[in-house]
């Protein structure tokens, strides 16, 4: 099948179906660690980064938490990743001004968190979701990567899909092939749906009278053959007779060339001649008067 007649429908379904599938697919993988410079590794270390600040800025901001899963020894498990940017309070010598560093880091929390400076959770379940909310107070503030979570990352992939294969693809394909960026209008075929179902009409019977000549022939047919009659024999043709020979005419033909016995001739022969040669007497001249 040829590019050109792909409908564009059937592009929106393909862009719509591999779109999420790469949407469940990228939620289905742990999440990249190694993007990240700097990994908080203990609770105590990630609540001091939130709440201590360093020339009047926190050490740990511009949080976004979003679901992820990690692999290892004890299988597959969910988590919350906060993720950040990180100040570890040593100012570097940058075009000849110290200046703070920010780097990209993040803590993996369990999805049952309960932090120590925080006020207690109900029931002690609470998520660092819950944690961060009651630091909102003291200056600590989140976005939660709702785009992150699996429905949402299969539906804005799936999106995606439709909008690059679905729409721009067979866009492309148009102004390459016709010229636009519709297709042309094709003849549409005849319509057989609405066409009536009719039973085929039986033929006409014979009429009486070929009936009756019918019979006739048949009739006849019978009582010759009752007869004996044999028509394959006919009657037989006096034999031609041959026309007879025309006699020649019984008078002597003349040979070319021959002649006359009677008449004498003299012959001669001259040293330079094989065979004798007739003589002619010379021609008589004529004598003047």
């Amino acid at each position: 099948m040829q590019l050109r007649n792909i409908r564009r429908w059937q592009w929106i379904a393909i862009g719509l179906l591999l779109g999420a599938a790469a949407g469940w697919v990228r939620h289905a993988r742990p999440p990249n660690m190694g993007k990240y410079e700097r990994i908080i590794s203990g609770r105590l270390e990630f609540e001091d980064a939130l709440l201590s600040e360093e020339q009047g800025l926190r050490r740990f901001r511009n949080l976004v938490v979003y679901p992820g899963y990690l692999r290892d020894a004890g299988g597959s498990r969910t988590v919350h990743i906060v993720a950040g940017e990180y100040f570890d309070g040593k100012l570097e010598t940058i075009g000849g001004n110290l200046c703070a560093r920010w780097r990209k880091a993040c803590f993996v929390a369990e999805v049952a968190f309960r932090g120590q400076s925080g006020p207690s959770q109900a029931g002690g379940h609470g998520t660092v979701l819950n944690y961060l909310d009651t630091l909102a107070k003291r200056g600590v503030h989140y976005t939660y990567g709702w785009w992150r979570r699996p429905l949402w990352a299969t539906v804005l992939w799936g999106g995606a899909g439709v909008l690059v294969i679905g729409l721009a693809w067979p866009t492309l394909v148009n102004l390459l092939v016709f010229g636009s960026i519709f297709r042309p209008r094709e003849e549409r075929g005849t319509d057989l749906s609405k066409v009536r179902r009719t039973q085929a009409q039986a033929a006409p019977a014979p009429l009486a009278e070929n009936a009756a000549e019918v019979e006739l022939t048949v009739a006849a047919l019978e009582a010759e053959l009752a007869a004996g009659a044999d028509t394959s024999l006919s009657p037989e043709l006096p034999a031609p007779q041959p026309k007879p020979v025309r006699p020649l005419p019984a008078t002597a033909l003349d040979a070319p060339g021959t002649t006359d016995p009677t008449e004498k001739k003299s012959y001669g022969k001259d040293e330079d001649d094989y065979y004798p040669t007739e003589i002619h007497l010379p021609f008589p001249s004529k004598k003047r008067g």
